[in-house]
């Protein structure tokens, strides 16, 4: 099978831990994987093209800054995107952000060639989520159309992913059916694992692997948690 994937944000960064992952696991299973996402870097014309466990990654230019570009909004990126995904036919089509401009070209191929899109929704972005906590500019110029597009994005979708059951109930709350909760994990294949000798360490350990410095707010409750007397000396708190 041939699977576009669209990373919202630029090569290596923005969500780049899950996505791209996703994708390097499908290409494991012998399908054929393209994966669309930004070059970092300030260019106007010049993809970046490369084989990365067995995914190909085409990393496209545009002049605006990472600020923007790593949102899932672009310009050159954007319009090149679309000219690739409208003339190449694929079976299957995965936005890891569809509500925002980086999921057109998924919808592009869709409407062209009949693919089956698949929509990532990881998080609440319009009401009652980020939406609120975003810049009145922002708000004023997408966050609107955020608000309309974080759910009907979803409602057109052959099929809708999720990562908690909480964002699944708020799907079905939608009318949207489609619905399969895959859940962060690790990489496996790689982490190393060293058992704690029980009979001499009682200590509750907690590791945590967040995306960006945003998640330190996000999880603030359970250190607050962890950080009271009832816990002291009990638990051990790693965070990447």
């Amino acid at each position: 099978m041939r699977i576009l994937y669209s990373h919202y944000g630029i090569e290596g960064k923005n969500g780049w831990g899950r996505s791209f992952y996703m994708a390097a696991a499908l290409a494991k299973l012998g399908h054929e994987v393209v994966f669309m996402t930004n070059r970092p870097e300030l260019s106007f014309a010049q993809c970046r093209v490369r084989k990365i466990e067995g995914v190909q990654v085409i990393s496209f230019p545009d002049f605006l800054p990472t600020s923007i570009k790593s949102k899932g909004f672009g310009l050159v990126s954007l319009a090149m995107k679309l000219v690739y995904a409208a003339s190449r036919r694929f079976d299957m089509v995965v936005a890891d952000c569809g509500q925002r401009p980086s999921g057109l070209p998924c919808r592009i191929n869709r409407l062209l060639y009949g693919s089956f899109y698949v929509s990532e929704w990881w998080d609440f972005f319009g009401e009652e989520g980020y939406y609120t906590k975003k810049s009145l500019i922002f708000r004023a110029c997408y966050g609107w159309i955020e608000k309309w597009a974080e759910i009907r994005d979803r409602q057109g979708a052959d099929a809708v992913v999720v990562l908690s059951s909480l964002m699944k109930q708020r799907a079905l709350s939608h009318g949207i059916r489609n619905v399969y909760m895959i859940p962060g994990g690790a990489l496996t294949d790689v982490l190393k694992v060293f058992p704690l000798d029980s009979s001499k360490d009682h200590k509750l350990t907690f590791g945590y692997i967040g995306m960006s410095k945003a998640d330190v707010v996000l999880i603030k409750p359970f250190i607050d948690a962890i950080g009271s007397a009832e816990f002291a000396g009990k638990v051990r708190f790693y965070a990447y």
